[in-house]
């Protein structure tokens, strides 16, 4: 069924089409500038087990450049208009602004239980780990990772290969239409 965005209630599950893939998404909240919004699975392009990069600083990460390319090529099919910019703190002294990101540690725990009861409703789900933008504590190169099954939060070397997934974050306009689930 055809919804409005801003009228759908958080963690409500709908597909968006925008030509160039139709993508499943979740809400997680109603902001004054948009609906933040989650991808709940991977299109089959965007790489499971990217290498979070050399770094731990998320503007210079590969994570972060593979979805500013992802986002130049969606903002060519739906225009810019339906992608709202915003800006976020990830760590004590580093901030992130653009369109298309992966949660904060703060967001993940926030809406911990909402992308939880997402996750376990729908099968078309990769991998349950995604990467998060907020450095690890334990480690120098480490950084936080959520299982979107279990809702915990650990973290692993940026440097390596896993079989972590991206779901991005964003903000979207809250007048264009989506099909719910």
């Amino acid at each position: 069924m055809k919804e409005v965005l801003r009228n759908l209630k958080a963690g409500t599950i709908f597909d968006l089409d925008d030509s160039m893939y139709k993508t499943r998404y979740f809400v997680l909240e109603q902001c004054e500038t948009g609906t933040k919004i989650m991808t709940l699975h991977i299109p089959t392009d965007w790489i499971v087990g990217w290498k979070y990069g050399e770094t731990v600083d998320y503007n210079k990460s590969n994570v972060n450049r593979e979805l500013k390319k992802i986002m130049e090529k969606k903002e060519a099919v739906t225009g810019s208009d339906c992608f709202i910019p915003h800006k976020i703190q990830y760590s004590d002294e580093a901030t992130w602004e653009g369109k298309l990101r992966v949660l904060t540690c703060e967001e993940a725990v926030k809406y911990n239980d909402i992308i939880v009861t997402a996750s376990k409703e729908d099968t078309l789900i990769g991998t349950q780990e995604t990467w998060l933008c907020t450095p690890g504590e334990e480690e120098k190169n480490w950084i936080k990772i959520l299982d979107m099954e279990t809702g915990k939060i650990k973290e692993g070397p940026c440097n390596k290969s896993y079989f972590v997934g991206v779901y991005p974050v964003c903000i979207l306009n809250s007048l264009i239409e989506v099909e719910t689930v």
